[in-house]
């Protein structure tokens, strides 16, 4: 005798990644599930530190990086230092010949006019230069009438970047025919002027890196 029999569907699940999900209905996790994702950010972990040796090697490049990086910022210093020095030699240098071409004399060769200021003196190197003059070399604060030449130098002496002494912008004159150099005797200026050829020099006797004295720049 054969009866009618109700059979129940049978359902078959499948998980992604063949892992089942947590019961839902106990609101616990599959144990599989669990042991597969522990072990997954162990190896995460593991993949993503570093090493002792790691940091060691990273420690030593930066050391050596360091050492090759200070000499070399130094040494900038040092170049920044001397192109600073050429550069004020050069304004220099071209103030005093624009006045020797307006008034066939170099600064400080003639008096400035004024009592302080005669002829050899810094006083009247410093206002010739800095001041409007006339033909004869005379000095004054405002221009007008016959003194219309200068000022030379607009924003007065240039500091000396290797200078020792107390002020970077004072002068020292010298007569004669020789060449400005390095006097131990006037360390508070910074540069060595000779009035009567008109030449200038840096009051140094130090060295650049390739062993040439400042005052022979």
């Amino acid at each position: 005798m054969t009866g009618n029999r109700s059979h129940s569907p049978i359902t078959i699940r499948l998980w992604k990644g063949g892992v089942r999900p947590a019961d839902k209905s106990t609101g616990g996790k599959g144990k599989r599930g669990t042991d597969q994702a522990n072990e997954m950010n162990t190896l995460y972990m593991k993949k993503n530190a570093f090493s002792i040796i790691e940091l060691i090697v990273v420690v030593v490049v930066l050391g050596v990086l360091a050492t090759l990086a200070i000499p070399r910022l130094s040494q900038g210093a040092v170049n920044q230092s001397e192109s600073d020095l050429r550069a004020g030699l050069a304004v220099l240098r071209t103030a005093i010949e624009m006045y020797h071409d307006d008034h066939e004399a170099y600064p400080a060769q003639r008096s400035a006019g004024t009592v302080g200021a005669e002829a050899g003196t810094t006083a009247a190197l410093l206002r010739q230069l800095t001041q409007y003059t006339n033909a004869a070399g005379h000095a004054r604060a405002t221009p007008g009438d016959a003194f219309g030449y200068g000022p030379y130098l607009r924003n007065g002496v240039p500091p000396s970047p290797v200078s020792t002494g107390e002020s970077s912008a004072l002068v020292h004159l010298i007569a004669g025919h020789a060449k400005p150099a390095f006097d131990s005797t006037t360390l508070g200026t910074s540069w060595i002027y000779n009035y009567e050829t008109g030449y200038i020099a840096a009051n140094s006797d130090d060295q650049d890196a390739l062993g040439r004295r400042y005052d022979s720049y």
